[in-house]
């Protein structure tokens, strides 16, 4: 059984523009899924329309064969974890009251937090080596530590889905390598099923079980990254030349991109 479907999904703004139109794919429980496209090509509408922050026009989102727009939000909350590419940071929390933050879903109004949810914040702030840091504040943070905070919040939601909107921008080489690493080792450690939007398609290749690249509000091409990440589907989405070769090290494609003055058509 799927644990995310995505059914026939057209939907944009304003009752009039429409940005996504017919979307339907699927996402099984353990995998690692790589949202892809241009700018303009309607990753953060579809990644709205999977939180909930955008309804449907036509079609559906449903969760293990229930429409999340039917899920009681607080119970959405203990089953789907959301990052987003830029979250506000209004008040100058420490990193521990930021993270525990993420406990609130399983409480009850009013509830105090137990010890087993403080564990529960210590457990994830370890496993994302953030424990150092915690009683630092959110706003002193530097790009790095801030996305392993904000990660570990997800966490501590013990969610079954991360959904992750960019979670390498604004990042150097070293600290993208980081984060995917981690990223990685929760879909294999904690059997996380994530689903995430990617710009560097050379990330999405080495970390990805599948790829769904979109173009116009469409989906182009959906499969593995070989299947995907060919010369001709990036040229026809992209609209700009490369070279796809093989990682010998991961037997990934890796794009090279052609710079315009050496393009020979």
């Amino acid at each position: 059984m799927a644990m995310l479907e995505v059914n026939n999904l057209t939907s944009g703004y304003s009752g009039a523009t429409k940005v996504v139109e017919d979307i339907t794919f699927r996402v099984l429980p353990g995998e690692i899924v790589g949202i892809i496209g241009p700018n303009g090509a309607g990753k953060t509408t579809l990644f709205r329309l999977l939180t909930r922050l955008l309804k449907p026009w036509v079609g559906e989102v449903r969760y293990r064969e229930r429409n999340i727009q039917e899920i009681p939000i607080k119970e959405l909350a203990q089953l789907i974890a959301v990052l987003p590419q830029n979250l506000p940071l209004a008040f100058s929390f420490t990193v521990k009251d930021f993270v525990l933050m993420g406990r609130l879903p399983h409480l009850g109004m009013w509830q105090n937090l137990r010890e087993e949810d403080l564990a529960i914040a210590a457990d994830m702030m370890r496993l994302t080596e953030i424990d150092a840091l915690e009683g630092r504040y959110v706003t002193e943070l530097s790009g790095g530590e801030l996305q392993r905070v904000m990660l570990a919040q997800a966490l501590v939601q013990e969610p079954e889905l991360l959904l992750l909107d960019e979670p390498t921008s604004h990042l150097d080489i070293g600290h993208q390598a980081e984060i995917m690493d981690l990223i990685k080792h929760l879909n294999k450690e904690k059997n996380l099923t994530i689903l995430m939007v990617l710009h560097d398609l050379n990330l999405a290749a080495l970390y990805c079980d599948r790829l769904i690249l979109l173009n116009n509000g469409k989906i182009h091409s959906i499969g593995t990254p070989s299947e995907v990440l060919t010369y001709q589907n990036i040229e026809a989405v992209y609209k700009t030349v490369v070279v796809v070769k093989e990682n010998p090290i991961t037997q990934r494609p890796h794009v090279l991109l052609v710079p315009k003055d050496k393009w020979r058509r």
